[in-house]
């Protein structure tokens, strides 16, 4: 199906990565992607080969990749509600917001 040569290499990841790169992911993960994309694979064959015609096949492989989509997604970033943009977003500051004085002055009149 789909042959892994290596582990998967982000440009620039590590400690100094930029923002928006993501980081190099532990040997465990690694695995667990691997396990993933066998099972996937395995189960694709199995329904290729038992698939009564195309019709079939194309719902029970839509039904296949929704199953291990969602298993991907949340091994990458944790729980199946997670946002992944989360990663993008700049934390709240905690400064006070103070009104201008043009428009402090137009609310006073």
């Amino acid at each position: 199906c789909i042959a892994i040569s290596g582990t998967p290499r982000w440009r620039g990841s590590g400690a100094g990565s930029s923002c928006g790169e993501l980081p190099e992911r532990g040997n465990e993960a690694v695995a667990q992607d691997r396990y993933l994309l066998e099972s996937y694979c395995a189960e694709l064959e199995r329904s290729l080969a038992s698939a009564a015609d195309g019709s079939d096949f194309l719902d029970r492989s839509a039904a296949l990749d929704q199953h291990y989509l969602d298993a991907w997604f949340t091994l990458r970033f944790g729980a199946s509600n997670a946002d992944p943009m989360q990663a993008f977003r700049q934390p709240p500051s905690c400064g006070v917001v103070r009104p201008s004085a043009a428009s402090a002055g137009a609310a006073a009149t």
